[in-house]
C-alpha cells in the first residue's frame, strides 16, 4: 500500500513519510502535516501554490486535495497522515474544532519556530526507535504535541473570541456551512441545501459568505465540488461515467457541461492532458 522507501513509519491510525508523492498513497486524509527540516518545497493544495519552508507546517484537512509537489534538492521533511480515528483521539469534541478546521482551510499554511538541531534528532530517534516496545505510542505523542504546539494559540484565539463573545452567530453559521461543505459538496450542490441544514434562507446564507470569505454560498460549494472532480478525474481510476455519478450528477451531459465551465475542457480531454 505504501512506498517503502518513503514510508517510515505506519500502523493502522497513521502513516509518516519523508515526502507527500500521491494523495492515493493512503486513505488515511481527515487530517495531513507536511513538516519541513530543511529546504523548501512547492505544492498545490486547494488550487493555489503554496510554498512550505522551514518556518512553517502545512495543515491540509480532508478535501483538501494536495497535488504537484516539487521539491529542492536539499528538501527535508516529513508527510504525515491521520485516520479518523487518529484525528478524533486527538481533537476529541473540542468545541473550537469546528471553527479550527475552518481556519485551516483558508489559511493551510502555519508559521512556525524552525526546529533546532536538537529538535530533529529528537524526531528522528523517535521515529526510527523500532526496539521501544512503546514505539507506537511515542510517536502518537510526539504527532499529537506537534499538533497541539502549532494549533494551540489558533484554538486558544478562538476559544476566547467565543467566550468573550466575539464570536457573532454569523461566524458560528459560517463555521457551521463550511463543515457542512467539506462533508456534503460531493452529493449536495444547492445552496438550499445548506440553509435548510441550518434553518436559514439562501440568501442571508449568501450574505455571511460574502462578509467572512468574499464569495457568496454558491461559490464555496462549486469550489469545492470542481477541486474534488479535479482530483477524480486526475488522479482516481474511476471511469468518467463513475465520477459524474460519485458527485451526484443525473447524466454524463450535465456532468461535462459543468466540467467545461468550471475547469476549461471536457472530462476525456482533461485527464488525457494529465495521463500524456
Amino acid at each position: 500500500m505504501y512506498a517503502k522507501e518513503n514510508t517510515i513509519y505506519w500502523d493502522d491510525q497513521l502513516v509518516v513519510q519523508h515526502q507527500f508523492q500521491d494523495e492515493r498513497q493512503t486513505a488515511m486524509r481527515e487530517l495531513q502535516l507536511l513538516v519541513c527540516y530543511q529546504g523548501h518545497m512547492r505544492i498545490m493544495v486547494y488550487d493555489q501554490e503554496l510554498e512550505v519552508t522551514p518556518s512553517h507546517i502545512l495543515f491540509m484537512p480532508q478535501g483538501s486535495h494536495p497535488r504537484d509537489a516539487m521539491y529542492s534538492g536539499d528538501y527535508d521533511g516529513l508527510f504525515i497522515s491521520m485516520s479518523a480515528v487518529f484525528f478524533q483521539h486527538t481533537f476529541g469534541m473540542n468545541r473550537v474544532l469546528s471553527g479550527l478546521m475552518d481556519l485551516l482551510t483558508r489559511q493551510p499554511l502555519q508559521q512556525v519556530e524552525p526546529l533546532s538541531e536538537d529538535g530533529k534528532k529528537f524526531f528522528r530517534r523517535t521515529l526510527y526507535n523500532n526496539d521501544n516496545p512503546f514505539h507506537r505510542e511515542e510517536i502518537h505523542t510526539m504527532i499529537r504535541l506537534l499538533v497541539y504546539s502549532t494549533l494551540g494559540p489558533l484554538a486558544a484565539s478562538l476559544h476566547r473570541e467565543e467566550h468573550e463573545g466575539a464570536m457573532t452567530q454569523g461566524d458560528m453559521l459560517f463555521h457551521r456551512f463550511m463543515d457542512l461543505v467539506r462533508q456534503n459538496s460531493q452529493q449536495k450542490h444547492t445552496v438550499q441545501f445548506y440553509a435548510d441544514q441550518l434553518f436559514v434562507t439562501p440568501k442571508h446564507l449568501s450574505a455571511v459568505c460574502r462578509e467572512h470569505m468574499g464569495k457568496n454560498a454558491s461559490t464555496i460549494i462549486s469550489d469545492a465540488l470542481t477541486s474534488h472532480i479535479r482530483y477524480l478525474l486526475l488522479h482516481s481510476d474511476l471511469t468518467i461515467k463513475e465520477i459524474a455519478a460519485k458527485t451526484a450528477f443525473p447524466n454524463l451531459s450535465f456532468f461535462g457541461r459543468y466540467v467545461v465551465k468550471h475547469l476549461g475542457d471536457n472530462p476525456t480531454n482533461i485527464r488525457n492532458s494529465h495521463i500524456s
